[in-house]
């Protein structure tokens, strides 16, 4: 709850990893600094670091908000905290669908960070329902590595959309 500081069951996602593909996640900002690593450690669009905020914000410089929209201002210590703020994130770009690295190397690269959560806030545009790289993605869920002996649990989350139509 943004109100309070005290995390009920005590879980932070501290020794835990979350994979952030999107624009970048920026290494130097003071809510996550220490604990962003990967491919994109930069953003110049800023979606990534609101999506990595949003997973593992330390809510640490809440105070300094002063714009946030339909939020309970001016800001209290902590209020703008992630879910998980002990948790690294590892931050890999996808640009555009012309640059969106393939499936695989997002995949592999997640599951060989020891990642345990993959969040994705884009999709390939025009995709629609269950197709090849929805199929990609359901089948590393199950084997992220297979090149590798034995599971590699990786949950991949994609976003429904900022588009409309949940797909």
């Amino acid at each position: 709850d943004t109100r309070t500081t005290t995390n009920y069951l005590g879980l932070t996602g501290s020794n835990i990893v979350v994979s952030v593909n999107d624009s970048g996640v920026d290494a130097a900002h003071p809510d996550l600094l220490g604990r962003v690593v990967g491919t994109a450690i930069t953003d110049a669009d800023g979606h990534g670091t609101h999506v990595a905020g949003i997973i593992a914000s330390s809510g640490m410089s809440s105070t300094t908000v002063s714009n946030a929209y339909g939020s309970i201002m001016p800001g209290t210590n902590g209020q703008f905290r992630g879910m998980s703020p002990g948790a690294t994130i590892f931050s890999q770009a996808v640009i555009s669908v012309t640059n969106t690295p393939l499936d695989y190397i997002l995949q592999e690269r997640a599951a060989r960070t020891n990642a345990l959560i993959s969040n994705n806030s884009w999709s390939y545009i025009g995709a629609s329902g269950y197709d090849i790289h929805a199929s990609s993605f359901d089948q590393a869920t199950r084997d992220a590595l297979p090149d590798t002996t034995g599971p590699q649990p990786l949950l991949f989350v994609f976003s429904a959309g900022n588009e409309g139509g949940g797909d």
